[in-house]
């Protein structure tokens, strides 16, 4: 479960995050397209039905209570997301490795980050 915020009483959405750490560094990642169907929600210890408690919008990754979490509480989230990636080459070399079979050693893949 990755804690994505802490309810104010008021505050309807959460935008879906991953944060990563290793020794003092820390990085937050915003999930733009988390997987359909993958999303789980719960506030504290107590999981939320989608379509029921909340939404998502799978296009920014947005959670959207249908009430707003209590002062204080916190809000977890579990799920699967994509993210946007382009080939970072202009040739891949491949070779026929059989009939109508083709293989590439290699296929440089670049993140493409949000601007």
């Amino acid at each position: 479960m990755q804690h994505v915020g802490s309810g104010d009483g008021t505050s309807l959405l959460f935008q879906l995050i991953k944060k990563y750490s290793a020794g003092s560094y820390s990085y937050t990642r915003l999930i733009r397209k988390p997987v359909e169907g993958t999303v789980n929600i719960w506030i504290e210890e107590a999981p939320q039905l989608e379509n029921t408690h909340y939404t998502t919008d799978y296009d920014t990754g947005q959670v959207s209570f249908l009430e707003a979490p209590k002062l204080g509480v916190k809000v977890y989230a579990s799920f699967e997301f994509d993210i946007l990636a382009r080939f970072d080459t202009d040739f891949l070399a491949c070779s026929l490795e059989g009939c109508g079979n083709y293989g590439c050693q290699n296929i440089p893949v670049a993140e493409v980050k949000d601007s």
